[in-house]
């Protein structure tokens, strides 16, 4: 039944991606994602034919035409979910990432737990202050934990590139596909192109992803040779 359900998919998607001038090409990638739930339910079934309830969700966006795979990932163009803000050297191109204030964080600059508050250290509580002049706060290693250190940028140097609620292409990790650099590269540059000619008022200020995909402790677990490392470095 389920399956049936996802299905309907099919003719929503065509019609939506048709009158926005979306290739048949990408339609039918979007399409995969049918096939890669009925594979799944196979895989736990015994080998029967269906798809798992709690995929009609997806589906039901799938179904919209607002979701793209374009390449090896799918892109959604949605708020920015993270809670912490970019500024880019107008100079040099470099980038920082200042968290939102009020978050705690525990010694090892993860965001603290209920029960974090019992153990040897008290998590600390990130500030974030904008003057005219300066921007003040707790800083995001590229790890992605908070660093004790507060830093202060020269708003003269460096200007706001992102923020929480910023639109954003969010981009989605299909499984069934090895994660090549190669693969991964095209795909983001595809994404950055194919946007402003298929959605032209939607503007975004990058790609996000919340992905476990990009947990920089599986840099400690896999190989330097995996294709997670690769692609996280």
């Amino acid at each position: 039944f389920y399956l049936l359900l996802s299905l309907a998919v099919v003719p929503r998607i065509r019609k939506a991606h048709r009158s926005r001038g979306v290739p048949e090409e990408v339609t039918r990638a979007n399409c995969r994602d049918l096939s890669i739930g009925a594979k799944r339910y196979s895989a736990i079934s015994g080998g029967r034919l269906g798809s798992g309830r709690r995929l009609l969700g997806w589906h039901r966006l799938v179904a919209s035409g607002d979701l793209y795979r374009l390449g090896r990932m799918q892109y959604v163009h949605r708020p920015f979910r993270g809670r912490l803000r970019v500024y880019r050297n107008r100079g040099t191109g470099n980038t920082v990432a200042l968290s939102d204030g009020g978050i705690q964080y525990d010694g090892e600059g993860y965001i603290a737990g209920p029960d974090d508050s019992s153990g040897e250290e008290a998590p600390r509580t990130s500030t974030l202050e904008e003057t005219e002049t300066t921007v003040t706060g707790t800083p995001i290693s590229p790890k992605g934990m908070a660093v004790r250190s507060q830093v202060t940028l020269s708003l003269d140097e460096w200007s706001p590139a992102l923020a929480t609620g910023d639109p954003v292409l969010e981009m989605h990790i299909p499984e069934g596909e090895p994660l090549s650099l190669e693969a991964c590269g095209s795909s983001m540059r595809r994404a950055v192109d194919f946007f402003p000619v298929y959605e032209p008022d939607k503007p975004f200020a990058g790609i996000a992803s919340t992905s476990w995909i990009f947990n920089t402790q599986l840099e400690e677990m896999l190989s330097t040779s995996s294709n997670l490392v690769g692609y996280q470095h």
